[in-house]
């Protein structure tokens, strides 16, 4: 067998594929750059985590303060608010400090940022996802709502008696003691917040006929009946009733107490002569001797001070806001069903007279059909003893472009339409998928 060698040479070069030129990766504008940590949805599962928290305190911290207080310190704070440890243990258990956590508003402008973000970095416009764009316009409608409600929404209400007329609302979560002077023919009344009788404990002014020195100030306080016995002590007041009475200091309404109301503030007050320290009265005043109060059951005899010849009516009352129409109550039902006290329904027949818009009409107002006029909404709330009048609610939500009080509806339309429009979508999808196989 013959074998046939090859000769020996320099090993032959490999020819290797040159490499396929790769397009340049586009950069990506400096803004979408500064948007991506904004619009991670890891920050928005935090944001929604600390939200969830922060319902968990506000919650807790109902125990010690009334709804509005922890509302306003909770909820609508744009920076970080104090979390007592107080809260998380029995109340007997004295704990000191606290920690600090973002306010409500802080985390609904973080997560409404969040959102916006979101949109500009990941989602694009078209009909696929017309329902999600649709269902977060929604929740940033009711983010809106909210914070308009919050900034300028005033809850107040107008208590009357049968054939009684009004012209003014009472805010139910404000007070003002108003001096009144009925001298001349016509009144004249000076009014003091009560933003300043907590506040100071001198108040001077051109205005007033005298100092007025704030001596003790309680934000709420309770109407406490006297034995026969002790009338003669400082601070009882007869009521109408004709038993004796007087006022208590009493700590805030808290938001778990079911016989809750609105705190009624007590103040004890010195009238001195202006510029001098003489004293010309001293008084225990407070909204439970106002003959407007909700208990108008118990009646009490005006409070007055006379200084130089002259006599001035002092009432502490929730704040007035007065209107350029008037209201009468014409006629109040109050039904219950049959062997029961449960309310079945209560309803105000009113008149409306406004003469600069020419209004003079009845209107009946009773659950869930409520009177909408002049940029505000009165609701049937209560009635007063005895059915011997109502109790209106009066709602003012102003907005920017539209009503405040309709954002909510909106949204939750918003939020429907887009869930349909979605999920409709997917439908469709997965039945031209199935059809296709």
């Amino acid at each position: 067998m013959q074998e046939t060698a090859i000769p020996a040479g320099p090993p032959s070069s490999v020819m290797t594929p040159s490499p396929t030129p790769q397009p340049r990766r586009r950069e990506e504008p400096l803004m979408f750059r500064l948007l991506k940590p904004i619009a991670s949805l890891r920050l928005t599962v935090w944001l929604f985590a600390l939200s969830i928290l922060l319902v968990f305190f506000g919650t807790l911290a109902q125990v010690d303060a009334g709804i509005w207080t922890v509302v306003n310190h909770y909820f609508r704070s744009w920076g970080l608010i104090w979390v007592p440890f107080q809260i998380f243990v029995p109340r007997d258990l004295p704990v000191g400090g606290g920690f600090p956590f973002p306010g409500g508003w802080l985390l609904g402008g973080l997560l409404l940022v969040n959102l916006l973000a979101a949109h500009a970095v990941r989602f694009r416009i078209s009909l696929k996802r017309s329902g999600i764009l649709l269902i977060h316009s929604g929740l940033i409608v009711m983010m809106l709502g909210e914070l308009f409600t919050g900034l300028w929404a005033v809850e107040s209400r107008m208590t009357l008696a049968i054939n009684e007329k009004a012209n003014f609302i009472e805010n139910s979560r404000a007070n003002e003691l108003a001096i009144i002077d009925r001298s001349d023919k016509k009144e004249k009344v000076i009014v003091i917040p009560d933003a300043i009788l907590r506040n100071q404990k001198l108040i001077q002014s051109a205005e007033l006929p005298f100092d007025i020195a704030i001596d003790e100030y309680y934000v709420n306080s309770a109407l406490v009946g006297v034995k026969p016995e002790g009338r003669d002590m400082p601070d009882v007041m007869p009521g109408s009733d004709l038993h004796y009475y007087k006022v208590a200091h009493r700590s805030e309404e808290t938001g778990v107490d079911s016989n809750a109301r609105d705190d009624i503030p007590v103040a004890r007050v010195t009238f001195k002569r202006k510029g001098t320290e003489e004293k010309i009265a001293s008084l225990t005043l407070s909204p439970w001797f106002y003959p407007n109060t909700i208990s108008r059951q118990i009646r009490f005899a005006e409070q007055n001070v006379s200084v130089d010849g002259k006599t001035y009516v002092l009432e502490f009352r929730p704040q007035r806001i007065y209107k350029p129409y008037t209201i009468q109550l014409l006629e109040f039902k109050h039904e219950v069903f049959e062997g029961t006290k449960t309310p079945k329904n209560f309803q105000s027949r009113i008149r409306l007279i406004d003469a600069a818009q020419k209004q003079d009409r009845e209107v009946q107002i009773y659950m869930n059909n409520p009177l909408r006029y002049d940029g505000e909404t009165f609701y049937q709330s209560s009635f007063l003893q005895d059915d011997s009048g109502t109790v209106l609610q009066v709602v003012r939500n102003p907005g920017l472009l539209i009503p405040g009080w309709l954002l909510p509806y909106i949204s939750c339309a918003m939020v429907v339409i887009g869930l349909l429009i979605h999920f409709g979508v997917v439908l469709v999808n997965f039945l031209q998928k199935r059809l296709a196989v």
